[in-house]
């Protein structure tokens, strides 16, 4: 979640707010860098989608590319160029006499009061990042006076990337390597720009060791292996770096966003529950595994498509490597959250992954009844430029998959 302040988000919450949108563009053959302003900018046409799952049940994994569209009106050829897109916000609260007691002046630099109203420059005046990627069409209007922008994150460009001839490569001087291995080589041959926490990143089956499998593979679908296998998720944020989320921990966290008030919400009538095992196919012999903690009911997580890790594992019971993948696997699926699909003013400070809670009221013949739903944000669609929406999905099916479903399939 963003660091802001508690006075910008309250005048967000219960005032209005003003969004600058500034595009960038560079023009590598000439340096100059063409700049986009909201005069510029067809009305609400901003659309930008960003995901961490949006598959319809819980997958970990992610390397879901973001998408951006927008439609301007400016004369200039901009497809196959680079592009990142900024938001300027300041909130306008109004002041009433004897209502309540707002900073002054020289309390911050970010807030400035008027008789009747209070400003308050979110984040101290600067800007958020909201996409950087590369524009992959510009389409022109009848009149072509309007042209529509959509472009894509670095996973939709270096994702699909066949590198099988340099993973085969790296088992030249030997039979095996290990996952951390994999994942070092993999960020420095394909120069993916990382967040902190990415170049510190230890993850907890790195000394695990890893045959070579036969089959193709892309860059997209080793990282999105090694993330599953982790119980991470993977996307690239709204500065261009990759970064990661880990869930393992997610349930000891207690910084929720708190909803009250939204613009429409559709909620499910169960809880997605914790995984209390695993059941893993892609093994050479062509059978699955599946275990489970006996002190729990079953509900096992369906890994499979991780070829990478299980092609290559032939004595799957009895490889000591293998008793890593279950010892490692066992404690990472505990996520309890409420599925979701909720509609809102845009709350800038919240990102994918953070949790949120929202409260849902209803009247019936028995009265007022409030149900407070904790979940997270797995997907989002923002829409809009000035009364920028949020649309935030978490999805889950109420499914059981137990050991007797995998002996009938």
């Amino acid at each position: 979640m963003k660091n802001a302040s508690d006075f910008f988000k309250q005048a967000c919450l219960n005032g209005s707010v003003e969004n600058q949108l500034v595009i960038n563009i560079p023009d590598d053959n000439s340096g100059t860098v063409y700049q986009i302003f909201n005069d510029e900018i067809v009305s609400e046409s901003m659309k930008l989608t960003q995901s961490l799952c949006d598959d319809s049940d819980l997958k970990f994994g992610g390397c879901i590319a973001s998408q951006f569209e927008i439609e301007i009106t400016k004369n200039v050829d901009l497809t196959g160029r680079g592009i990142s897109v900024r938001l300027y916000q300041t909130a306008v609260m109004p002041t009433y006499p004897g209502s309540q007691t707002y900073p002054n002046a020289n309390d911050s630099n970010e807030i400035v009061t008027y008789p009747g109203f209070t400003m308050c420059k979110g984040y101290g005046g600067k800007s958020i990042s909201l996409f950087k990627g590369m524009i992959y069409s510009c389409k022109l209007s009848k009149n072509r006076i309007i042209r529509k922008i959509v472009a894509y994150d670095e996973f939709y460009w270096i994702g699909t990337v066949n590198c099988t001839n340099w993973y085969r490569s790296l088992f030249e001087n030997s039979s095996t390597i290990t996952l951390g291995k994999l994942w070092e080589e993999l960020l420095k041959k394909f120069k993916f720009r990382k967040a902190a926490a990415i170049e510190n990143l230890t993850l907890p089956a790195n000394d695990l060791l890893l045959y070579m499998t036969d089959d193709e593979v892309t860059v997209g679908e080793i990282l999105r292996q090694i993330m599953e296998f982790s119980g991470c998720f993977c996307f690239i944020d709204g500065d261009g770096f990759l970064d990661f989320i880990s869930f393992r921990d997610y349930n000891q966290l207690e910084n929720y966003e708190i909803y009250h008030y939204y613009i429409d919400v559709e909620t499910q009538d169960f809880t997605k529950t914790g995984y209390t095992g695993l059941y893993i196919t892609g093994f050479d012999d062509g059978k699955g595994l599946y275990y489970f903690d006996s002190s729990s009911d079953e509900n096992f997580y369906f890994l499979e498509d991780i070829n990478i890790i299980t092609k290559s594992y032939k004595a799957r019971y009895f490889d000591p490597e293998f008793q890593k993948i279950k010892s490692l696997l066992n404690s990472y699926f505990s996520v309890i959250y409420d599925p979701i699909n909720l509609k809102s003013e845009y709350r800038s400070w919240v990102e994918l992954g953070d949790k949120i809670q929202v409260y849902v009221t209803w009247v019936d013949l028995e009265g007022e009844h409030t149900k407070i739903f904790n979940t997270m944000v797995l997907s989002r669609t923002l829409s809009g430029i000035q009364a920028i929406t949020d649309e935030i999905t978490s999805n889950a099916e109420n499914i059981r998959y137990t050991e007797e479903y995998f002996d009938k399939n």
